[in-house]
């Protein structure tokens, strides 16, 4: 397994600055680390701008043009989805952090070539999770459903009891916690693998 992320970054920078700000990040541009990797191994030095291999994963970037490069993470000692959220972190301190996108990322098996997960960044990709919708959705749920008991109440003219404001607290408590989660995962930029 192994992941390609394709970054656009907004710096007005040379193919050598790029460089030289990945190694400040990563390390020294290492050339023969392409003889390491499984993926790389055969795609002409001229297409590898930097790479560098080290415990946990083999990283191998191409300058694309002025204001995008593609990464290829290859994972050594560490899980692909591990080896990608410190490879991205990594690249957002080498370009300067909100200056940094990430246009897509993706998890291919080396076996058959096939795209087995793709990656997103953004608040929607932390709301469109299922861990995170869930918990929404019932606490809105239950939110609507206590209001609606009632205005019912409250049309036949009879008094709600005084605990039935309670039944909605744990829904809402939960859905403002999950929301907060999506929050705090957006603002830290976390991969979001579906």
């Amino acid at each position: 397994m192994y992941a390609n992320l394709t970054v656009s970054h907004r710096l007005d920078v040379a193919r050598p600055e790029v460089v030289r700000r990945l190694e400040r990040v990563f390390g020294r541009n290492d050339p023969d680390a392409l003889a390491a990797s499984v993926i790389m191994r055969s795609s002409p030095e001229s297409l590898v701008h930097y790479s560098v291999v080290n415990a946990s994963f083999g990283l191998y970037c191409c300058v694309v043009s002025d204001r995008e490069v593609m990464v290829v993470v290859e994972p050594r000692g560490m899980y692909s989805r591990q080896a990608c959220k410190v490879v991205w972190a990594g690249v957002r301190r080498a370009f300067g952090g909100q200056r940094v996108r990430l246009d897509d990322a993706t998890l291919v098996d080396v076996s058959s070539a096939e795209e087995v997960l793709h990656g997103r960044v953004g608040l929607g990709a932390q709301l469109r999770r299922a861990s995170v919708y869930q918990p929404i959705v019932v606490g809105l749920a239950t939110a609507a459903i206590v209001a609606a008991v009632l205005v019912v109440l409250a049309l036949r003219g009879q008094s709600p009891p005084q605990t039935a404001y309670l039944a909605v607290v744990p829904g809402v408590v939960n859905a403002l916690w999950f929301i907060g989660v999506a929050i705090r995962d957006w603002s830290r930029r976390t991969i979001q693998w579906v």
